[in-house]
């Protein structure tokens, strides 16, 4: 039978006298982004869009997606901004290469639409299905118009009720 001493109990108890600590910090460094974001959004909405602005940017240079997406809307829209489409791309390009389905939405709508853009079905097709992969309804629908219409891609009923069928059993609006 081995028998420990009290030195190499505590080294062998030192991992796991932390692992808890580490779990804390990490809840409390996402409340800490939860409240900036929900503070963001709350001076978005009355208007306040420099506040929102200087909440929301150093988040989104740190990758946080959502941070990423809304300063991108206040591009596309000129909230408390200049209007920029480039500035907007580089944003939306950020959330959506880190899976941001709304952001890989809006980018396959820019496309679609030429908004900011030059118009690029085939663009617009790749952005609608990441989204519709990370389910993204309104992505879904629009893809299944695609392959129903053959907007960018050959015609295609069979996928186009496909994309339809998702849409309709997604339970997001």
């Amino acid at each position: 039978m081995y028998s420990f001493k009290k030195k190499q109990i505590f080294y062998f108890l030192i991992p796991f006298l932390f692992l808890g600590d580490f779990g804390f910090v990490e809840s409390e460094i996402s409340v800490q982004k939860n409240r900036i974001l929900k503070e963001a959004l709350s001076a978005a909405e009355k208007g306040a869009y420099r506040t929102a602005f200087e909440k929301w940017l150093p988040l989104a240079k740190k990758g946080n997606t959502v941070a990423q997406y809304n300063i991108a809307v206040m591009y596309l829209r000129g909230d408390g901004l200049q209007r920029s489409n480039k500035l907007a791309l580089h944003w939306l390009m950020k959330a959506s290469k880190k899976g941001h389905a709304l952001s890989q939405f809006t980018l396959g709508r820019m496309y679609y639409e030429g908004m900011g853009v030059l118009k690029n079905y085939k663009k617009s097709l790749k952005w609608y299905k990441k989204a519709a992969v990370n389910g993204h309804k309104k992505a879904q629908n629009n893809l299944g118009l695609m392959y129903f219409h053959g907007v960018g891609v050959k015609k295609d009923r069979s996928k186009a009720y496909k994309w339809f069928l998702e849409s309709e059993k997604n339970p997001r609006i």
